[in-house]
């Protein structure tokens, strides 16, 4: 069935609660001529042998993954930003299909402080363990360090403003139309970029780009745990 048809199958099927339109489709991002769509169907609770049917296989032009209404609700931590700018074209709940799906694309208060904290930790852990390996000679083990402590201090920042972090596919993307309050997309990219490569001064570079920020957002005891070497991972000493 084309994009079209599917709709209507969903808006005539009793059984089916909503469809939220995700990936590029659905956020109007990246959009190309082969460019698919992503549909997740929503169907009744106690129909998952009729989710099952709805499934297609990957790579379809239409490719549906069909779930229940509580499935929904408990999809993966990995999967959220699938519903971030997610459209919803059917909804037969009277909004309650597009709250939910706002709900697994954003992040609430206390969440976002959680995820804040735990990821910054990760980071400064991480950046330690690399800066430590550089200064052995272990170049592989501080990239792949680097690598953590970058995807940590991301899911952090995006956290600050109660959002989920993006797929690596959409980071451009959403840094440019959703630009992180008090940063330049490509002073991000830039910055993140050159600290991917593992060497001390790039990280260090970051470290310092990113303080303040962490400082405002009230988690700067985050850093100041790991006194007496803050000034080592600063590049002060």
């Amino acid at each position: 069935m084309t994009y079209e048809e599917w709709i209507h199958f969903a808006c005539e099927e009793p059984r089916v609660l909503g469809v939220i339109v995700i990936g590029s489709r659905g956020r109007g991002a990246l959009v190309h001529d082969t460019s698919d769509w992503d549909l997740r169907v929503v169907v009744q609770d106690g129909e998952e042998p009729f989710a099952d049917s709805l499934d297609t296989r990957h790579g379809s032009d239409v490719e549906v993954s069909a779930a229940t209404l509580t499935a929904l609700r408990a999809s993966p931590q990995w999967d959220r930003y699938s519903y971030a700018h997610a459209q919803v074209p059917v909804d037969k709940l009277d909004g309650q299909v597009r709250r939910l799906v706002e709900a697994r694309g954003t992040l609430r208060n206390a969440e976002a402080h959680e995820v804040a904290r735990q990821s910054l930790s990760a980071y400064t852990n991480s950046l330690y363990r690399s800066l430590r390996n550089a200064e052995l000679g272990l170049e592989v083990a501080a990239r792949l360090d680097a690598a953590d402590a970058v995807s940590a201090l991301l899911t952090a920042l995006f956290a600050f403003e109660r959002r989920v972090r993006p797929f690596n596919k959409y980071l451009r993307w959403e840094l440019e139309t959703f630009p992180l309050r008090g940063w330049d997309a490509n002073e991000v990219l830039g910055l993140l970029d050159a600290a991917l490569g593992g060497g001390a001064d790039a990280q260090r570079a970051l470290l310092r780009a990113v303080e303040p920020h962490v400082r405002a957002g009230g988690f700067g005891d985050v850093i100041d745990e790991w006194e007496p070497h803050v000034t080592f991972l600063r590049g002060d000493e």
